[in-house]
């Protein structure tokens, strides 16, 4: 696996994620928790591969740099992606933790009184 091999140190903890989740599960419920996220895993494989298939599959008469529309739409959603990513650090809560208080809102509601 790529991220694995390359990731770096998120990349190693990433590679963990899955066994780190399953150890918070009772023990009653791990083989329930195991094979719905299998499920999940296969189901998500199956269904999103007919959206790229077919993108590929619809472009190929295209003109040369239109032939790989399913790489122009994933570069597209990538700048998306960048772009939300971007308008959130203005929102960036690193002070609000450095000063503690962070969790003022929480502790204001009702819920936490």
């Amino acid at each position: 696996n790529f991220a694995r091999r390359f990731g770096g140190p998120s990349g190693a903890l990433g590679g963990f994620m899955p066994d780190l989740l399953a150890k918070l599960m009772p023990p009653d419920v791990q083989g329930t928790f195991q094979t719905s996220k299998e499920f999940l895993y296969h189901l998500q494989r199956a269904v999103l591969v007919w959206p790229w298939l077919g993108l590929y599959v619809s472009s190929e008469s295209f003109p040369e740099p239109f032939d790989a529309l399913a790489i122009w739409v994933a570069m597209a959603l990538g700048i998306f992606t960048l772009w939300l990513t971007l308008r959130q650090l203005p929102k960036d809560p690193r002070a609000r933790i450095e000063q503690g208080m962070a969790l003022e809102p929480f502790w204001s509601t009702e819920y936490a009184r």
